[in-house]
């Protein structure tokens, strides 16, 4: 949780929202510097949040996200009926059920190796390799498809009361069941803002103006940056989608171990690095006949966490801003890349199906322009941070 020295602290009573529980999670006090300690114990084979507000009407955020008791246990100051929380707002505990967000997988937070194993393959700002914690998120199972991007679009601009305006409305080839290409990071992150308010989420964009916060709906603005803890929907920071992409392996080359092939992924074989083992070269043969040799999403299978194509088929734009050596002064905790429009590229990872097996590891980082909404071989996955 978000620490503070300030000792102003508000106690919340609430019921679990849960049909697992069937009795009320009840805070019975706080103190400073922030323990809370609570009556009935939480249900063991539920899925529980600690949120906290500036206020009791909130918005309600939350860092410790999805905990079951065992992660519970590990926190810092536990005993059987409390913890240690050092959150200077409102609290509240909600409980949550197991069925995710639809198209999207849970992935549990933790600590892992970022950046590459095997330095002399890479690029140089794939290193240092360095310890990363994040926190639990959801993430979707596939790319995002063009059926899914027309659904919010036409929402956006046909049926949001809000002022929705895009770059680029066209689509160049495809169908709905291939993953969405060709837009831009700003239209992008315009489309999930759209999705948020559609679903009656928190929109995660945001552009400053003065002292003030204004939600991105239009444009193309050099200042839009990200929150990492609303419940609305964003792209993944790079730290999340790498941790996502290793599918639980540490150290590894791909999302499923240390070598490739067109039966894992869909990428263009060269056959020039020995990691390279398949038995086909060029372009994957499933798929030419394609729209540019993209394929529909969740044809090939997916890696230990239940996700597809994170190596291949197109590479994936994240929230983060773009620093070559952001590995060496980064933040550690949940990083969510370097601030300011000294940094204008954002970060864009994973493979693709015209470039060869060495782009599609997963520790790979390349910069993209946020502006560039013709590039053929980008599209995205969404990321929420709660049900």
């Amino acid at each position: 949780m978000k620490k503070s020295k300030k000792a102003m602290f508000a106690a919340v009573l609430l019921t679990a929202s849960s049909a697992l529980l069937a009795q009320e999670i009840v805070i019975t006090g706080i103190d400073y510097p922030g323990r809370i300690t609570w009556t009935n114990m939480p249900d063991t084979n539920a899925l529980y949040r600690v949120e906290w507000a500036s206020s009791l009407g909130g918005p309600w955020r939350f860092t410790f996200d999805e905990l079951g008791a065992a992660e519970f246990r590990c926190l810092p100051g536990w005993t059987n009926s409390s913890f240690e929380a050092r959150v200077p707002m409102a609290y509240r505990i909600t409980m949550i059920t197991n069925i995710p967000p639809v198209g999207m997988v849970y992935v549990p937070g933790g600590t892992f190796a970022m950046g590459n194993s095997y330095p002399s393959e890479g690029f140089s700002y794939e290193v240092p390799v360095h310890t990363v914690t994040v926190s639990s998120f959801w993430i979707s199972r596939t790319e995002v498809t063009r059926g899914e991007w027309d659904r919010v679009l036409d929402w956006a601009l046909n049926e949001s009361t809000n002022l929705y305006q895009f770059s680029n409305t066209n689509f160049f080839g495809g169908n709905g069941d291939l993953p969405v290409y060709m837009r831009s990071w700003y239209d992008i992150a315009k489309w999930c803002n759209a999705k948020s308010e559609m679903e009656g989420r928190e929109p995660a964009y945001w552009f400053p103006d003065g002292i003030f916060a204004f939600t991105y709906r239009t444009g193309e603005i050099t200042t839009v940056e990200f929150w990492r803890d609303v419940d609305g929907y964003r792209m993944p920071t790079e730290a999340e989608w790498e941790y996502a992409a290793r599918g639980g392996l540490s150290g590894k080359r791909f999302p499923w171990g240390d070598t490739i092939s067109h039966v894992q992924a869909n990428y263009t074989s060269s056959g020039t690095n020995e990691y390279d083992i398949s038995s086909t070269r060029g372009a994957h043969p499933a798929f030419t006949n394609n729209y540019a040799g993209i394929a529909p999403v969740g044809m090939l299978a997916p890696n230990g966490y239940g996700l597809y194509d994170m190596a291949g088929n197109l590479r994936e734009l994240c929230s983060d801003r773009f620093a070559s050596n952001y590995y060496e002064w980064g933040s550690t905790q949940d990083p969510t890349g370097p601030s300011g429009t000294n940094y204008p590229e954002r970060v864009i990872r994973g493979g693709c199906m015209n470039l060869d097996e060495s782009y599609a590891r997963v520790s790979v980082r390349l910069m993209a322009d946020p502006a560039d909404g013709l590039n053929i071989n980008s599209g995205f996955r969404l990321v929420t941070v709660r049900q």
